[in-house]
């Protein structure tokens, strides 16, 4: 990976630290603006990656509305950095992404760790 793992983590986490994320925004040349944050500079196999990761460790929940909330396979995943991307509420049947329960702690460790960083 080229990146610090913790810090692409923390800034994962910190995208969707206030509300869900279209999981393809996470591949959007304006990350930083849409986010206010940086972008992660992840290419994207090492994106997914982390993403498959942190989904299987259940520290990310990915929800659609058809689907209700689930924990993706890496295909699924690679499906929806991919999905066409419209501004709310035109399209809302893409794939969001948020923290669950579990990652708060870490969240948290990671955020005292960075706070400053970004």
């Amino acid at each position: 990976m080229g990146a610090d793992k913790t810090y692409t983590t923390y800034l994962v986490y910190r995208y969707v630290e206030d509300c869900f994320t279209e999981l393809a925004a996470l591949l959007s040349p304006d990350l930083n603006e849409l986010t206010n944050l940086p972008n992660h500079g992840l290419k994207e196999a090492e994106l997914v990656t982390l993403l498959y990761e942190l989904f299987q460790n259940h520290s990310l929940a990915a929800v659609r509305t058809d689907r209700g909330f689930f924990t993706p396979t890496r295909e699924e995943i690679e499906a929806a950095v991919h999905e066409d991307r419209v501004l709310l509420p035109k399209r809302i049947d893409n794939t969001f992404y948020s923290l669950t329960s579990a990652a708060y702690d870490t969240f948290n460790e990671l955020k005292a760790k960075y706070e400053h960083s970004t």
